[in-house]
């Protein structure tokens, strides 16, 4: 006889990096209104007091050691959500952005990956990223951000 497969994140360790956003923090209330445990991780602070169960930690996902510190100090993880990101029209022609939103999108993603490895191996968890309809055409207004999401989506 089959079996139907438990699709409830009820007690799960989720991270969100970007939660403090829109998408994120949409994230981070579904998580925690299904009864996972959420850590959201952002360059700032929530601005409009995000729900005291939710976790708050400052990353700068371009920072190894930082990425690096927030693992050793997360206990248990199920699942990693990569919303962080970046998009400045027309600007990422200039080398110095392009490469910033790179190190956001696609290499702040290895960041992750490689740092949370562990956790996710011992909870058979996994890494998630949000794509974006430009990682199949791109956008003349921003080719670095196609470019990233094309990166790890192929």
């Amino acid at each position: 006889m089959a079996t139907t497969p438990d699709f409830s994140v009820a007690g799960r360790h989720v991270l969100i990096t970007g939660g403090t956003g829109g998408i994120g923090g949409a994230f981070a209330r579904a998580f925690l209104d299904h009864g996972a445990n959420v850590i959201v991780a952002d360059l700032e602070a929530p601005k409009d007091g995000t729900d005291p169960r939710i976790r708050y930690e400052q990353l700068d996902v371009r920072n190894d050691a930082a990425v690096e510190a927030l693992a050793a100090r997360i206990e248990k993880l199920d699942v990693v959500i990569h919303c962080a990101g970046r998009v400045v029209p027309w600007e990422e022609y200039k080398p110095e952005v392009f490469k910033d939103i790179l190190e956001i999108h696609l290499v702040g993603n290895r960041r992750l990956a490689n740092a949370f490895r562990p956790h996710l191996k011992a909870s058979k968890g996994c890494l998630i990223n949000i794509g974006s309809m430009y990682s199949y055409f791109g956008a003349p207004g921003v080719p670095a951000y196609g470019a990233a999401k094309q990166g790890w989506f192929r």
